[in-house]
């Protein structure tokens, strides 16, 4: 027999209010994690209310540090900025291992690193973030117009893994504009740039729904296929992917002005 599940009603309107007037019940919920939490990183939580945490180079490792850093945009109070900066150590150590970093250093220094210099003016953080960067921008290929996804260390293999992007990479070009702007060097926004434009091209399908990834011919970049990893088929549309390119898209035309995303 199975089990029955009660579904929620959808709010008729889920307006700008509506979410300020929840906001307080949301910070209060992260306040009270703090120590429960401590100085790890959380990943998920498991159907016994208990924490799954983050190893070294676990993608979702800023996602908590992330929300600290916000709580204390809005509040103001030490607490949520302490927590955050506790975290520092953490991705300081990350990059002392470049083997293992890969696309998703926007992820993960975006909302640690950069979120760090933005509020507080940590010039340290500052120059992490810069860093992480320049690891992001050494996976572009000039000649293909893309990131590449994932290390050789990928189950894919290297003969598939060098020569693909995937959707959820538009959430990591926030880095390279952002590394524009405080080091006064184009190269890193034409690279975020010009990613975006050949996913585009051709991760985004005539209907506008969209590929998880697209593969590359790793030598000669010529563009090969559509296919999924993650999501039902390759020509089924994976519902996070679709919500990386909404905001990663949008993200690119807040940076450019351009609408060719």
């Amino acid at each position: 027999m199975t089990e029955s599940i009660t579904l929620r009603p959808i709010p008729a309107e889920l307006n700008e209010q509506r979410v300020i007037d929840h906001l307080p019940t949301v910070v209060a919920a992260i306040k009270k994690n703090i120590a429960k939490i401590g100085e790890r990183n959380p990943k998920i939580g498991t159907d016994t209310h208990q924490w799954q945490y983050c190893g070294q180079f676990d993608w979702v490792s800023s996602f908590w540090t992330g929300e600290l850093w916000l709580c204390y945009q809005m509040t103001a109070e030490q607490t949520f900025k302490n927590s955050a900066k506790l975290r520092k150590q953490y991705f300081a150590d990350m990059l002392l291992d470049p083997f293992w970093l890969d696309h998703d250093l926007g992820f993960q220094y975006s909302l640690s690193c950069v979120a760090d210099y933005k509020l507080t003016g940590d010039e340290e953080s500052k120059m992490m973030a810069i860093r992480a960067a320049d690891h992001l921008i050494h996976r572009f290929r000039k000649i293909g117009g893309y990131i590449v996804a994932w290390n050789d260390t990928h189950p894919l293999g290297p003969e598939i893994t060098q020569g693909k992007s995937i959707i959820d990479s538009l959430q990591n070009t926030a880095l390279l504009f952002w590394a524009s702007e405080v080091t006064g060097s184009n190269v890193y926004a034409e690279a975020a740039t010009r990613h975006s434009e050949t996913l585009a091209k051709h991760i985004v399908r005539d209907d506008f729904s969209t590929y998880h990834s697209f593969n590359f011919h790793p030598v000669t970049q010529e563009p090969i296929k559509g296919e999924t990893f993650q999501g039902y088929a390759d020509d089924s549309c994976w519902a996070r992917g679709q919500s990386w390119a909404v905001h990663g898209f949008a993200q690119t035309y807040l940076y450019t002005g351009t609408r060719s995303s």
